[in-house]
């Protein structure tokens, strides 16, 4: 996301160079198709990603409760309520052109990203480092190597162009920076996801990126799609079904994130009726074909998933958790609670159960990510609710949950005005502050 002939060829049909053609809920499959990707895709799967130890699952956690506590489905990462903006999402890419060696979990250099291997795993391209120069961040320092801090963007939350001057101006407590920017919930056939805009509360796009590598930090913009984000699954179960259609979409976007820029892409594709049985290997594989498209050039892919499509909580959920790591670069879960619940000090051993306790409470779903590996891949999403609700009144404990267990990767979605309120954080604390001294540690 290696070489005599037969590993080649193990390695083809591993990243679904010769798949079968994907098809969507309501149709029978079709036969085989050879799938050409072009060959800078070719190149990255096969000089990454055939490593034998990128299969193996994560530890498991674990009071097992078969899907209980799921959420119901279709609330976005914007909100529990599962709706989303009605606003464009937008992805990321890097704005490096210049080819690289692939930077894949394996840990290979890239072409722009620093490849500091964070604890229980191996780094990416570009995926930790930002802290830049900012002036603020609390009493936080510099980044430790290898995590990650990705604060998301809503377009329509507030003044745009204010926020973003908001988290610059605290770049010690970010690496990676999403707005929301583009879309698949389309019929989608070619070219790129669509953008919402050029323009937001008059700062340009490019204006934008500027603004965020000049303060030392990466721009990762976030694509909302499927029914879940009051779209439809059918922009990606088009990519999926379709080998061609899989491989101008990562060309689209690979030249998209080269021209505007940009240092990758994070995918929020929340799904209703799209499920593990027909389309959990085809996405496995899409997002694999995808990162190594990426790595090769320097960038990273992130997704987004929420616990009412894994497979995990029970039912037929898109994402098996332990299959996802190596074929992305950050798996972010929602772990939007209101309550603290009870999170482990360490992951457990062993391979983890089929069905595990998804109850609602940050603990539990913290504690069903030490289902993935590699553990560099996992990043915990917390929310700012309204009125100081959501993560904001145990933050301080949530952040340090998450150093305790060992991941290297946090995400902060801003859901009420003003953007990353301080209202009901404990002892005068902040977001910028805590994620600051997150970061520092």
């Amino acid at each position: 996301m290696r070489a005599n002939a037969l590993s080649l060829v193990a390695c083809a049909l591993q990243f679904g160079l010769c798949t079968m053609s994907r098809t969507n809920d309501h149709s029978s499959p079709s036969r085989a198709r050879l799938l050409v990707l072009p060959s800078f895709v070719v190149a990255a799967i096969a000089c990454t990603g055939c490593d034998s130890s990128s299969n193996t699952s994560g530890a498991g956690a674990w009071g097992i409760d078969a899907g209980s506590g799921s959420s119901s489905g279709g609330s976005s990462s914007g909100s529990t309520s599962g709706s989303s903006s009605g606003s464009s999402s937008s992805s990321s890419g890097s704005g490096s052109s210049s080819s690289s060696s692939s930077g894949s979990s394996s840990g290979s250099s890239s072409g722009s990203g620093r490849m500091d291997a964070g604890p229980g795993g191996d780094a990416s391209p570009g995926d930790d480092g930002g802290g830049g120069d900012g002036s603020g961040g609390g009493d936080g320092g510099a980044a430790s190597p290898g995590k990650q801090s990705l604060v998301w963007m809503p377009t329509y939350l507030g003044s745009f162009s204010a926020n973003l001057q908001a988290v610059t101006t605290n770049a010690k407590s970010f690496t990676h920076v999403a707005p929301d920017w583009y879309n698949l919930n389309f019929n989608y056939s070619t070219g790129p996801a669509q953008i919402a805009g050029e323009n937001f509360d008059g700062l340009s796009v490019d204006q934008a990126v500027q603004q965020v590598h000049g303060a030392g930090l990466k721009i990762t913009p976030l694509i909302y799609c499927g029914a879940g984000n009051s779209g439809t699954d059918q922009g990606i179960t088009n990519i999926l079904d379709n080998p061609g259609t899989q491989t101008t979409f990562i060309n689209a976007m690979v030249m998209e994130a080269q021209t505007r820029h940009f240092d990758g892409w994070d995918l929020d594709f929340e799904p209703q009726g799209t499920g593990y049985s027909q389309y959990g290997m085809k996405y496995v594989q899409f997002l694999s074909a995808w990162k190594s498209a990426l790595n090769a050039q320097g960038m990273i892919i992130t997704i987004t998933v929420g616990d009412w499509y894994i497979r995990q909580c029970g039912g037929d959920g898109l994402v098996d958790l332990t299959q996802i790591g190596p074929a992305v670069d950050r798996v972010i879960i929602m772990d939007y609670s209101g309550s603290l619940g009870s999170p482990m000090m360490s992951c457990p051993g062993g391979s983890p159960p089929s069905q595990q306790n998804c109850s609602n409470d940050f603990g539990a779903l913290m504690n069903l990510m030490c289902d993935v590996s590699p553990t560099s891949a996992i990043s915990i999403g917390m929310i700012e609710g309204s009125g100081g609700s959501g993560t904001n009144p145990f933050l301080d404990q949530a952040l340090n949950a998450v150093q305790a267990v060992g991941f290297t990767g946090v995400a902060a979605w801003p859901d009420s005005s003003p953007f990353l309120s301080n209202q009901n954080i404990p002892n005068g604390g902040t977001w910028y502050s805590l994620l600051a001294q997150y970061m520092a540690q």
